[in-house]
């Protein structure tokens, strides 16, 4: 008996439209790998430069989407390497990478992409707003204000009525309840925990207290006991051992003061660039502006 001829058409080869379709499928399901994947094998396999840049833009857009800033950085790779003398696009998706990582909570990694499109006349005023938005994040509120303050006058930028107030606002010393360090190891040291307490860790406090007094009792508890024994060789092995470990909760405890006097205020400066940086994000989300999107038509409601 012969074998049954397979059926016509069900075993072929994946054209390039076959391939942007699964990255297209791929991609609304949320499966951001395979989007990649086969979005970056139509890239290599097809021969039309508009259909190549669209399968790039789609395996890009799974990255963002995934998270995957190492398979982004190797999209904008193999844009740059297949069309060097048409940096545009690869420019676009710089941009794009800087605004995702921004967003994603990576100053750093952020400003290492702004270098790159911080020269393009197309992208250098957006950029430097980013770029004073991410050194702010990383802690760099001199070289923030600074360039917020080259933003002012630059007529360019959309949005420059807030810029002075905030520029200023980084410029200025933060009223933040400042918590002296010597202050809260005095406290601690008089009685263990108010140095917490004073720094606002109201629980640490009570747990140093709790600890240093229930050792302090125990360690003046066991010399009394040493007294009582007629051992002179090892009467007083406990009352040392016990004032050792008394010795160290203490010690801690002064140290644990000055730690949370420094983390209260790391914790209030915190907030306070915080309100700055919901500021800057309130500017940020111009899409239109930002990711260069046309303004909706009167009367035509923009897509979610």
């Amino acid at each position: 008996m012969s074998p049954p001829s397979a059926r016509p058409g069900l075993a072929r080869n994946l054209s390039t439209d076959d391939l942007q379709t699964l990255a297209a499928g791929a991609l609304s399901s949320g499966d951001t790998f395979l989007a990649y994947a086969y979005g970056m094998a139509s890239f290599q396999l097809e021969t039309d430069r508009g259909r190549r840049l669209a399968a790039a833009r789609t395996a890009f857009a799974a990255c963002l989407m995934g998270n995957r800033m190492d398979e982004a950085e190797r999209v904008i790779n193999a844009v740059t390497a297949a069309y060097p003398d048409d940096r545009a696009l690869a420019q676009e998706l710089a941009w794009e990478s800087a605004l995702f990582l921004y967003s994603s909570g990576k100053p750093v990694e952020a400003e290492f992409h702004l270098r790159s499109v911080r020269d393009d006349p197309a992208y250098a005023t957006r950029a430097k707003f980013l770029l004073a938005c991410a050194r702010l994040k990383a802690n760099q509120p001199s070289s923030s204000a600074e360039l917020l303050r080259g933003l002012e006058a630059d007529p360019a930028f959309p949005h420059r009525e807030p810029l002075p107030a905030l520029a200023a606002d980084i410029e200025r010393t933060p009223d933040i309840g400042h918590k002296s360090r010597v202050v809260g190891v005095a406290l601690s040291g008089v009685l263990p925990g108010a140095g917490q307490i004073y720094s606002g860790l109201v629980f640490d406090g009570i747990q140093s207290f709790t600890f240093c007094a229930g050792f302090g009792y125990a360690t003046v508890a066991s010399w009394e006991y040493g007294r009582t024994r007629d051992d002179v060789a090892t009467r007083w092995v406990l009352p040392v051992l016990i004032t050792s470990v008394f010795a160290v909760f203490y010690a801690s405890n002064i140290e644990n003061a000055a730690n949370s006097a420094r983390r209260a205020n790391l914790v209030a400066r915190a907030r306070w660039v915080d309100g700055i940086v919901e500021r800057l994000d309130g500017i940020l989300s111009d899409q239109h502006y930002f990711l260069g999107t046309p303004p909706a038509k009167p009367g035509v409601k923009e897509a979610q």
